[in-house]
């Protein structure tokens, strides 16, 4: 069996958690997603480098309805705080990874997401 609850917690611009997923033992787990179409996957942006600071900074704003997560529907907010409480209950039992996707030439490339120390 696979993953689960699979959703994204975006602002309208796209931006935020691009992939939050129950793992098959019921863990979170955190996709940051790169697509390219001209064959070079971009890296991950400076407020993107440590998984613990971002996704920390995106499920506060967009629990709190926040700054540009201020459009969010009352579901993915109080869906949001539940994430966030597990994710401060227990970080390490968290897991993430870039996925990068270059469609020109055809890869996919997966890595752990760094995390703060």
């Amino acid at each position: 069996q696979g993953y689960t609850d699979i959703v994204a917690i975006q602002n309208r611009s796209g931006h935020g958690l691009d992939i939050v997923a129950r793992t098959p033992d019921s863990r979170i787990a955190f996709f940051e997603v790169k697509t390219t179409s001209v064959g070079e996957i971009s890296n991950l942006s400076s407020r993107q480098q440590s998984m613990d600071k971002f996704v920390t900074d995106v499920l506060g704003k967009a629990s709190q309805g926040g700054g540009s997560y201020r459009h969010l529907d009352e579901a993915t907010k109080d869906l949001a705080a539940e994430y966030l409480i597990e994710f401060r209950r227990n970080p390490r039992d968290v897991s993430g990874a870039v996925i990068g996707i270059d469609l020109q030439n055809e890869i996919i490339r997966v890595s752990a997401w760094p995390r703060s120390p």
